[in-house]
């Protein structure tokens, strides 16, 4: 980085946030796209070399704007578009009766799949992840808590 760039972006550290969008709409021409200090000051030291870079050629703008409005190169997909992934499903069906068994911190659990959901020590769980949740405390997916997926 040049001396005289550099001595301008330590100066950025001395500069209030407002200060500092001021500083940047100055330079770019644009609203500060974050309200965050630390982002303004990267965001317009980076301004700060570029402004020292030599100036790109009318040849190589044209170009590069060329190559921009290019099908070939689109980041966001056209809004006709449409991809879906399958989704994976697991392959267990549960029939009442069922027994799920899991062994966690040294306590082993068996679950008895009923008409109403899922019953663990007299209690009745409306899903099997209620039911993790229960038994670990924390939230859990209950089918990969029983091995299920």
């Amino acid at each position: 980085m040049r001396p005289q760039i550099k001595e301008k972006v330590d100066g950025l550290y001395l500069m209030s946030t407002k200060a500092l969008a001021r500083e940047y709409f100055k330079i770019t021409g644009h609203p500060p796209p974050t309200p965050h200090r630390h982002r303004l000051i990267r965001k317009i030291a980076w301004e700060y070399q570029c402004i020292g870079l030599n100036p790109v050629s009318a040849e190589a703008l044209a170009r590069a704007q060329e190559i921009a409005k290019s099908e070939r190169l689109r980041s966001v997909p056209p809004k006709d578009f449409e991809h879906k992934l399958p989704k994976k499903k697991s392959d267990i069906t549960l029939y009442t009766g069922d027994i799920l068994t899991r062994n966690y911190k040294g306590k082993r659990y068996e679950v008895l799949v009923t008409e109403r959901g899922f019953e663990l020590d007299g209690m009745f769980f409306k899903s099997i992840s209620a039911m993790a949740k229960k038994i670990t405390g924390t939230h859990w997916n209950g089918k990969r808590f029983f091995g299920l997926v």
